[in-house]
């Protein structure tokens, strides 16, 4: 038990130990940095956001940037934009298949990469935002991801000392409201332009490709570019690509409404694809070479199929081969090392959330099925509590922190019930408590519930037990 206290705590000073090592100077300061001039590279189409009714300054994009990485706009301080952004992938979200939101929530979706958002005439992958401006208040507001409202944003922002002299810089007059919040951040997310790869290079014949690149692109465009139109690589249409026969996600029919849009979701830029693993809109295939498996022998059948796959895209070896070396030229290096979009100078950083400081501190061997550590713990959260249950190897350990701050809650009194048991979980540690894992039995589903007990404090979570995993 003290093993596992020493642990957690450890996980905690390395996760703010992270987290503080990206910060490239004094957090007090905010240094105005040039904003990047847009411009439309030379024979693209024009972009669908018209800058002219909010123009890129200095002092709107500095702000922006600050914006983008400030974890306030999250519920409980855990998240920013920045998490599941991440320039290094593309503004993507590495190796994770789906993003993660406040408490380590799993969302739904994969975290698609953030450039060239401009020339996007609908957002998100099923094209529910429909302007660059408000797009943010999806994925704010989304209990999955940030699970934020902005009223509560501009409060925050407002009471933040740092803030104010930024917004009447940006935008001439004193005043921090919505509207200037999410220009701001549309200023700089507007700015992430992604147009200098080795392909754009050798487009603009200042770049040579080798053989297997150059017979890679004449695949791509036989094979690829009906859908994945240069220069954006994606006519941003929706599609079925035959992912599954009935398709759990309805994707597209969520904003239209449309039966025949059920599964059809936004054809994503191929742009630094190298980059942005995992891939498809559930982030199922960790790897290139998975994705075009499932081209060449994985297509599900189904009405809404699009007719360009149905009988796939086999390719040899060779052939496969060609095709990656080419997709690898599409890598912009410039984009993901370009300080401008860093993030620096912040006044608040992301914490860690409960979940990520729980697994942050234990070792694989230390839980049930490690291979599936994810599924094999539960989250049960309420406006003032939230709860992290770890099936361990002898104990069920649950823990505690208020949700809003990541505090851990101590002296609680935690009554568990499951199936017909009422159980009483024991204090270990600040907000660590535990059952003997010999009293439950998890091979059979049943329900939990827990009442969360203190001075000031009722609660009552429940969830279900699933099996050998919690749920």
């Amino acid at each position: 038990m003290k093993r596992s206290r020493r642990l957690l705590w450890a996980g905690l000073a390395i996760a703010v130990g992270l987290l503080g090592a990206v910060i490239l100077r004094d957090r007090s300061e905010h240094k105005v940095v040039d904003a990047p001039k847009f411009e439309v590279p030379k024979n693209w189409p024009a972009p669908q956001y018209d800058f002219k009714n909010n123009p890129i300054t200095a002092e709107g994009f500095a702000l922006g940037r600050k914006l983008f990485y400030d974890a306030q706009l999250s519920r409980d301080g855990s998240v920013s934009c920045g998490s599941c952004h991440q320039q290094f992938a593309a503004f993507a979200q590495l190796d994770h298949p789906v993003s993660h939101g406040i408490g380590g929530i799993n969302g739904k979706r994969n975290a698609p990469g953030l450039f060239n958002l401009a020339w996007q005439p609908q957002l998100m992958w099923d094209g529910a935002a429909t302007h660059l401006e408000t797009q943010p208040i999806l994925p704010i507001s989304n209990p999955l991801e940030m699970g934020e409202t902005l009223s509560n944003i501009i409060d925050k922002l407002k009471a933040d000392q740092s803030y104010a002299p930024l917004f009447e810089q940006a935008f001439g007059t004193p005043g921090i409201d919505s509207q200037r919040t999410l220009r701001a951040l549309a200023q700089f997310t507007g700015s992430l332009v992604s147009s200098h790869s080795r392909y754009d290079g050798y487009v603009a014949g200042e770049e040579k490709f080798s053989t297997d690149e150059t017979a890679g692109l004449k695949l791509f465009r036989q094979n690829c570019a009906a859908c994945h139109r240069e220069p954006l690589f994606s006519d941003y249409s929706y599609r079925n690509n035959g992912l599954d026969a009935q398709p759990e996600d309805e994707g597209r029919k969520g904003v239209t409404g449309k039966s025949e849009d059920h599964g059809l979701f936004r054809v994503p830029s191929l742009r630094n694809i190298a980059l942005t693993s995992p891939y498809m809109h559930d982030g199922r295939f960790t790897k290139l070479e998975q994705v075009l498996d499932h081209y060449d022998h994985g297509v599900a059948a189904s009405p809404a199929l699009d007719p360009l796959l149905a009988k796939g895209i086999p390719l040899n070896q060779q052939q496969r081969r060609e095709l990656l070396s080419f997709l690898n030229t599409l890598t912009d290096q410039q984009f993901i090392n370009d300080v401008r979009f860093a993030e620096i100078d912040l006044a608040k950083t992301a914490k860690p959330s409960l979940l990520d400081s729980v697994f942050a501190a234990k070792r694989s061997s230390d839980i049930v099925a490690p291979a599936r550590a994810g599924r094999s713990r539960l989250i049960l959260q309420s406006e003032n509590v939230e709860l992290v249950l770890v099936h361990e190897i002898d104990d069920l350990v649950i823990y505690a922190d208020d949700f809003g701050s990541n505090t851990p809650l101590k002296g609680l009194n935690l009554s568990v019930r499951v199936g017909n048991q009422l159980l009483r979980a024991a204090e270990d540690g600040e907000g660590v408590y535990r059952i003997p894992a010999e009293r439950i039995d998890f091979k059979q589903s049943q329900a939990i519930k827990i009442s969360v007990q203190s001075s000031g404090l009722n609660e009552q979570l429940q969830g279900t037990l699933l099996g050998e995993r919690l749920q």
